[in-house]
């Protein structure tokens, strides 16, 4: 009878879904009809950042398509500023947002013909990639050894 030891069997590693994936983009439309998608992404400028508020913090970010403006909230919790430690962002950055974790929220019609009537909420982490300035490509990934 054969002793030797019955070898276990290699670890597959699951692949990491690309979170800043062109073919995963979303335009602004898509926004109104998700309700979540981890896979998803888009991209955005900033076109304003505000105060920290009751510890959260919230950015107007803006897309551009199809020469029309689209405007809507993003908020992050006190759990993802503290793992972003000092905040990266500033108005005039183009990003690449990932919607990994993203609440998607409907909200009042806005007076204003370009602001989407959502906001993206998140609350347990963030994946975002610079598109432009001198760190373009760098990735801030709160996400890291979560997946």
């Amino acid at each position: 009878m054969d002793q030797r030891p019955i070898a276990k069997r290699p670890r597959v590693e699951v692949a990491q879904v690309n979170l800043f994936d062109e073919a995963r983009r979303k335009n602004a439309a898509d926004l109104l009809n998700l309700t979540s998608d981890d896979t998803g992404n888009l991209e955005a400028k900033i076109h304003m950042v505000f105060p920290r508020f009751r510890n959260m913090r919230r950015l107007n970010l803006e897309m551009n398509e199809h020469g029309n403006k689209h405007r809507f909230l993003v908020v992050l919790s006190p759990k993802v500023l503290d793992k972003l430690g000092s905040f990266p962002f500033h108005p005039g950055d183009m990003i690449c947002l990932s919607l990994k974790g993203a609440q998607i929220e409907r909200r009042a019609d806005s007076s204003s013909p370009f602001y989407l009537p959502v906001v993206l909420t998140f609350n347990e982490g963030l994946a975002v990639m610079l598109m432009s300035g001198p760190e373009s490509g760098k990735v801030f990934n709160t996400w890291e050894g979560e997946f």
